[in-house]
């Protein structure tokens, strides 16, 4: 078995069956949601986030039929390249990128979640007008307003640098850049209320932008993940990221 990237140690379901059984469930729990707020399966991409799984897990959830991956470093991405399979699914980038390797992160992946600050937004851009490429992203927002937390700020008025609707002047003009949606994680909390609230306002924050930026095609909100992915789904996301969920014991 591989070594992992991570120092912590994660009980990983292993077997066909442990995998066949999770997957079952949270189809179940998702089409569930779609029959109470009367949305349509075929809107919603389960992104698999396969970021503390080797390569023969990843294997398994692929003849199972996963197709979606989302990686958090470039590291673990480059050896999924080793797998048989790699080309024909889609590989997303979840995590933080550290300046120094947007180059390497720039046209590898099918879609850029984690767009923060305007600095990586240029960063990303410069080398993909390089490469002479237009890399599909979403522009990761910090809703919640966490200092834990990475994103652009959102508050709606507020001309600071970093503020997402002080940079979508210049963010919808880069070249390098489809534009298409926003990102944003849920407060630690056990506040059902507040973590569907940040959703909701995510939701909020979209549509104002899309209004004023109607060039644009923000068509995804990445919003829920494996312990709030139904609360994301009644605001709107179409796309959860659930990782220990599907892999995690």
């Amino acid at each position: 078995m591989e070594k992992m990237y991570s120092r912590t140690k994660y009980n990983i379901c292993k077997t066909q069956g442990e995998l066949k059984n999770r997957l079952i469930n949270i189809e179940k729990e998702i089409s569930d949601i779609c029959n109470q707020c009367g949305r349509k399966r075929n809107e919603i991409t389960v992104l698999s986030v396969s970021k503390y799984v080797p390569n023969e897990i990843v294997d398994i959830a692929y003849r199972l039929g996963v197709r979606n991956f989302g990686e958090n470093r470039i590291e673990k991405f480059e050896n999924r390249k080793k797998l048989s399979f790699f080309n024909n699914c889609s590989w997303d980038m979840i995590g933080h990128i550290q300046s120094r390797k947007v180059n390497k992160i720039v046209g590898q992946f099918s879609l850029i979640h984690s767009i923060d600050t305007i600095k990586v937004a240029r960063l990303v851009n410069k080398f993909a007008c390089e490469k002479q490429i237009c890399q599909p992203v979403l522009l990761q927002v910090n809703t919640s307003n966490e200092e834990s937390k990475q994103g652009f700020i959102s508050n709606f008025g507020v001309l600071e640098r970093d503020n997402i609707f002080a940079c979508m002047d210049e963010l919808a003009e880069l070249p390098g850049l489809d534009i298409q949606g926003f990102m944003t994680m849920a407060p630690n909390t056990n506040d059902k209320n507040l973590i569907q609230s940040v959703f909701h306002d995510t939701k909020v924050i979209r549509d104002k932008l899309q209004n004023l930026y109607p060039q644009l095609n923000l068509k995804h909100l990445s919003m829920g993940m494996s312990n709030d992915f139904k609360l994301a789904l009644l605001e709107g996301a179409t796309i959860v990221r659930i990782g220990s969920r599907l892999f995690i014991k």
